[in-house]
């Protein structure tokens, strides 16, 4: 974390001089898996255990202890820096010099994006329709709760779109690191990250 604040004052010949090949799963690997990070999105499931039903409504309480967990989540320091380490990933992926660690990350998208996807489905959220909302859950988690939880999803739909950025830039302004072939494959994982 400290090399996304500290990189910007690097001059250009000690930037060549970072491994970007092993920096780049170790960032993806922090955003992504860690526990100070987006937790593989098991957050979502935590949410579950604590919503209970109230007067024919879905509630969250505040005083969950999921939600107490979200909000101490969400003022950690890599959570408050994810920008710059997206960032820091979008550069180590112009950086790389090995088109494994390119398809590793991919896989690794891909892998959180199913996780966080399955966890949504077993959230009981997700089986409330927008209009409806209103009428299905109570005051307080509309205007408390589960504004936290849409903001953290935010930040991991923009902190993913800054890093496949930075790939989609890698593949088009620098061909030659891909074999021909392997350019479509990249292309299509991209897409369906």
């Amino acid at each position: 974390m400290v090399l996304t604040h500290a990189i910007r004052s690097l001059s250009d010949k000690a930037k060549l001089q970072i491994n970007y090949d092993a920096l780049l799963p170790a960032i993806i690997k922090s955003i992504y898996f860690s526990h100070e990070g987006f937790q593989s999105g098991y957050f979502l499931a935590a949410i579950d255990h604590d919503m209970v039903l109230t007067d024919w409504k879905l509630t969250w309480p505040s005083k969950s202890n999921s939600f107490l967990e979200l909000q101490e989540r969400t003022a950690r320091p890599l959570f408050v820096s994810m920008s710059n380490l997206a960032n820091l990933a979008g550069s180590a992926i112009k950086a790389t010099h090995d088109v494994r660690s390119v398809h590793a990350l991919l896989d690794s998208i891909q892998q959180f994006s199913h996780s966080v996807a399955s966890q949504w489905k077993t959230n009981r959220l997700s089986s409330v329709p927008m209009p409806e909302e209103v009428r299905l859950v109570d005051e307080q988690s509309l205007k408390v709760t589960i504004p936290v939880v849409w903001q953290i999803l935010k930040l991991v739909l923009f902190t993913t779109i800054i890093i496949l950025q930075g790939l989609i830039t890698r593949i088009t302004q620098y061909p030659t690191f891909y074999r021909r072939d392997s350019k479509h494959i990249l292309s299509s994982e991209v897409i369906s990250s």
